[in-house]
């Protein structure tokens, strides 16, 4: 059962949602929309990759259909955060619906509690949040050649064990300078002799 909007990673980047429980235990839903980092520890509903089986019963429990997903955001039962800003993929900020009744971690099954990412902050207060204070560039997935904090990949910024895109190809530049300045030091050797 896919409760949640068909996705084609094709079309853009890697636009998903995914759930993470506060300090409290309160659950929101996170939309990664085009260009937000989505973290490896956190259970998500799919768009780039495929929905993890624990947000479809997410969705079983709370009785959430296609006709649901609309109502996740505008008045279902979790805190909403989106990536504000598609040149900090990890910036995220909490939009005007505040639920009158958040689901807790809680009330899910054991297993979803456990696999349940936590975020040590307070939903109902932070406006918005940044996953980079929470955790390295590795443990996220980002899109593009940035860190989480939208800086630019490079040699001194680099994240080995990345998943992303974009901290691949950063590792390609690395490997091309690497190679210049030995092929540059080779050329100064043969020359000198």
């Amino acid at each position: 059962m896919d409760c949640f909007r068909d996705d084609y990673p094709a079309a853009h980047s890697m636009d998903t949602s995914w759930f993470a429980a506060d300090e409290h235990g309160r659950v929101a839903v996170f939309d990664s929309d085009e260009h937000g980092a989505v973290p490896h520890a956190a259970i998500s509903l799919g768009g780039a990759g495929d929905p993890d089986p624990e947000a479809d019963e997410i969705c079983k429990l709370l009785a959430l259909d296609e006709d649901g997903y609309d109502a996740i955001y505008e008045s279902g039962p979790f805190f909403h955060y989106r990536n504000g800003d598609c040149g900090d993929p990890g910036h995220y900020e909490r939009t005007d619906h505040a639920p009158a009744q958040p689901v807790n971690v809680a009330a899910l099954p054991g297993p979803l509690r456990a696999k349940m990412l936590r975020l040590p902050v307070d939903f109902t207060t932070a406006a918005t949040l940044h996953l980079a204070d929470f955790m390295t560039d590795g443990e996220a997935d980002i899109w593009g050649d940035s860190t989480l904090r939208g800086e630019p990949l490079g040699s001194s910024n680099f994240v080995p064990g990345s998943s992303s895109t974009g901290n691949r190809s950063g590792m390609g530049w690395v490997v091309v300078i690497v190679l210049a300045l030995a092929a540059a030091l080779l050329a100064g050797i043969l020359t000198a002799g």
